[in-house]
């Protein structure tokens, strides 16, 4: 009876599951859901409750711990040539690390100014690790046949500044929305003459922009050409 009367209990409970392991209080987590029954933090016995984030379409993305949000990112690579945008930083930017999962597939990993190439069964150029995903860098990355490359650690601020320079920069999308070009380059647009994607463009043209690039989308790079420095900071 008392077994039946927990049951009916948690069943009428749609927003809070408790889970019990190996029957230890340090080992109490509580999942909690919302009501559209999506997974929105779990708390363990004397620690805090990490939230997750969701996308605008429903998507969780990661969840917030102590230090930061932890966000997992997957990354769809088309064989041959791929303009990236990161949004997650693990604690290992390593290269063979960072790319544990697809190294053998991999032929070249370029910046706007180093790069890393593989050739005749060996690795050689000048980029150190994946450090730059921080500070809101692009990378083209050429791999020899289709793979997914997963990235899991701590999301980088969206509306962490990027400095550009005259000229061409090459650019990380951070927010994790698609926004339009004007709206995601309202702090710098006064001196955007171009944006690139992989497969589309917008170039000034008086005061106006023609071209076939409309929204920026996360996980993509761009090239953003400038007649003036400034900072990129996205909205949040």
């Amino acid at each position: 009876m008392k077994h039946k009367y927990i049951n009916t209990l948690l069943a009428s409970m749609a927003l809070i599951i408790i889970l019990f392991a190996d029957g230890l209080a340090s080992d109490h987590v509580m999942y909690i859901y919302d009501d559209l029954n999506r997974l929105v933090g779990e708390t363990y016995v004397g620690a805090k409750t990490s939230p997750y984030q969701y996308d605008p379409m429903g998507n969780r993305l990661g969840k917030r711990t102590g230090n930061g949000v932890i966000l997992e990112q997957s990354v769809n690579l088309a064989a041959g040539l791929n303009w990236v945008s990161f949004q997650a930083l693990p604690a290992d930017v390593s290269f063979n690390a960072f790319f544990a999962d697809i190294l053998s597939a991999i032929s070249s990993v370029t910046t706007q100014t180093q790069s890393k190439i593989y050739s005749n069964g060996v690795w050689t150029g000048d980029l150190p690790d994946m450090g730059g995903i921080a500070s809101g860098m692009m990378y083209k990355i050429e791999v020899a046949q289709s793979c997914t490359l997963d990235v899991r650690g701590f999301r980088v601020a969206p509306s962490t500044p990027i400095p550009l320079t005259t000229g061409l920069n090459w650019v990380a999308y951070l927010p994790g929305a698609p926004l339009l070009y004007s709206d995601a380059l309202v702090s710098i647009l006064p001196n955007v003459t171009q944006v690139q994607s992989q497969t589309q463009s917008v170039t000034r043209v008086g005061d106006t922009f023609i071209g076939d690039l409309t929204y920026m989308q996360p996980g993509q790079g761009y090239i953003i050409q400038m007649q003036a420095p400034g900072n990129l900071v996205y909205p949040d």
